[in-house]
């Protein structure tokens, strides 16, 4: 540690152990993932063979092979409709903290902060009209920002309906999958 140089590198240093105490990551579990990684996939690799070898002496390669394309393609639209209804909730949960985050600029103290600063500069006479010119700014603020609520409780609503056509989709999907097999 002392023929490290410079400030810069002791807190770079720091700062690497630091990351490797929070998150438990280093060159060792790294490698050993990676490792697990490719040998998990030549081991699926090895199973699919397997289990298309069983079904080619089984049913045929024909059949085998088109089994196995349909098994890979219900998991891809599985995966699909699973994706869609993540970024569906994500949109939601941004699209509600946005709401939120919208009513809470008020209250947000870096303003009260300014408005005690802009308070304290004016005379005491300004005071009472100063106050009601923000009183009235905040009420008609409040009265526009709040006319958007509707429009939230409109996309939740088309949100919904979406969800529920991609169920019916979905189900769809595996009624006619299973008249298939």
């Amino acid at each position: 540690m002392g023929a490290l140089a410079g400030r810069h590198g002791w807190s770079s240093q720091i700062s690497a152990v630091q990351a490797q105490v929070r998150t438990g990551l280093g060159s060792g579990v790294l490698i050993s993932a990676l490792l697990g990684v490719v040998f998990g996939v030549i081991a699926f690799v090895f199973v699919l063979v397997s289990a298309f070898i069983w079904l080619a002496e089984r049913f045929g390669p024909l059949v085998a092979a088109l089994a196995m394309a349909a098994f890979f393609l219900l998991i891809t639209i599985i995966a699909l409709v699973a994706c869609l209804l993540a970024r569906n909730a994500t949109r939601r949960q941004a699209a509600l903290e946005l709401a939120e985050r919208k009513r809470a600029v008020a209250l947000d103290p870096r303003l009260m902060g300014v408005a005690l600063q802009v308070g304290r500069s004016m005379p005491w006479r300004w005071a009472a009209p100063a106050l009601a010119v923000v009183a009235l700014a905040a009420g008609i603020g409040i009265q526009v920002f709040g006319r958007r609520e509707p429009h939230i409780e409109e996309a939740k609503e088309k949100l919904q309906r979406a969800e529920d056509r991609l169920q019916r989709a979905e189900d769809d999907l595996r009624r006619e999958f299973a008249k298939a097999a």
